[in-house]
């Protein structure tokens, strides 16, 4: 289950529930947190950007397309983990991987509570460009549909 608000064309709270698990994420005055089940809320926080350079890249179970496969190819990979919808957000969000490229198609309620939750524990969602990856919003369905972007488990550098 995501849960995402948008303003101003940014995200600004997110919530993540999986139940198989009884995993949630969510964000809370400024932060993110992780409970599991009926344990007590823990403040996440991104991991910093590798000092080594080698990236434990995280992508999607189905949607490896061609052009996530080139991006990957151009960076040294230190692990490649496989994960499922906006459970890679989190992932970054807890310091267990450090980059997410997608260059397929995802629609806003895929990523607006995702990416809610990973700039809150620090991260970062960027245009492959490297300008600040925002949302449009309106009544047209097509705007719904997000561009490209790569997810970061830092700010500022590497893009």
């Amino acid at each position: 289950m995501n849960i995402g608000l948008i303003e101003n064309n940014r995200t600004v709270l997110g919530v993540i529930y999986k139940p198989v698990t009884e995993e949630l994420f969510y964000t809370k005055n400024g932060a993110s947190y992780y409970k599991k089940s009926k344990l007590k809320e823990v403040e996440i926080r991104c991991s910093n950007k590798p000092r080594d350079n080698k990236y434990r890249v995280i992508a999607s179970k189905s949607h490896l397309d061609e052009q996530t496969k080139n991006y990957v190819d151009k960076i040294e990979v230190k692990e490649f983990i496989r994960a499922s919808s906006s459970l890679k957000f989190c992932k970054l969000a807890m310091g267990e991987a450090d980059i997410y490229p997608r260059f397929g198609n995802t629609m806003q309620w895929d990523t607006a509570a995702g990416q809610a939750i990973l700039e809150h524990a620090g991260g970062s969602v960027i245009k492959p460009d490297g300008e600040e990856f925002m949302y449009i919003l309106n009544d047209d369905e097509k705007c719904l549909l997000n561009g490209f972007f790569i997810a970061r488990g830092w700010r500022e550098g590497f893009c």
